[in-house]
Order: structure tokens, then sequence, then C-alpha cells
């Protein structure tokens, strides 16, 4: 039977009971992913929301410390999309020694978005380049 994941780890389907969410990647969330996403469209996504609030399309698992699935987007259309990610620094207090030791975990500082073919339209960020 094939157990899938990393590490001899987690079987492809939960098989018992199991309290949610499922989004801390110690619990039952997947190891070893790599997520892809083909010809989605994204929609006036400013970069507050109305009441001032920070708001982006992508953004990491506040339970993944260290461990940030890849991301591959193809063919994607962003129409006036004033921020695609926030990606944080590593959190401090994520140093410890039954963790990551003396130092935080970096997921933060590893990731990988990839997008291939996809297009800005309308207002673009001040960052994007006429290629993406």
């Amino acid at each position: 039977m094939f157990t899938g994941g990393t590490h001899g780890g987690k079987g492809l389907h939960v098989t018992g009971s199991h309290t949610l969410p499922v989004s801390r990647v110690k619990s039952l969330a997947n190891w070893n992913t790599k997520q892809k996403h083909y010809r989605n469209e994204f929609f006036y996504f400013d970069t507050k929301t109305r009441m001032g609030m920070r708001q982006d399309l992508f953004e990491l698992n506040k339970y993944a410390a260290d461990y940030h699935p890849m991301a591959e987007f193809w063919d994607t259309k962003f129409t006036d999309v004033g921020s695609v990610a926030y990606i944080d620094h590593p959190n401090p207090d994520w140093a410890n020694l039954m963790d990551c030791g003396n130092f935080p975990c970096s997921a933060p500082l590893n990731i990988l978005i990839s997008f291939q073919d996809s297009k800005f339209y309308g207002k673009k960020p001040r960052w994007a380049t006429s290629d993406f």
C-alpha cells in the first residue's frame, strides 16, 4: 500500500477521526506537495480592504514555520490586482530548541511561486514588468 508523503509519513486519505482545521503541517496537511494551478483569473484585489487591512492573493500558512510547498501557475490573468503575495520574515519566536534550534525556521525565505504565461490587465502593480 502506498502511504504517500515523506519520512514514511501520511496516507493519501484520512482514515480516522481528526480535529479541524487540517492546515497544520504536522497534523493532516500534505507533505512533499507541489501546487499546480491552470488558467485562473483574479479580479480587483486592491492592496488594502475597505477597512484598511492588508489584502493579498496569497500568503503563507501561519502553521508552516518550516515548510511551504512549491506553487506553479500557468496562464494566469490578473486584472486590477495590487498585491499578489505577502511573504513575511521568519518569526523570531520560532527559534526554540524543540523545533528549529537556536534560529527561526526559515520557510518564509525558501518559497518558490512560479508564474508561466501570466499577464496583468488594467492597473498593474508598481513592481510588475512587461514579461511578468
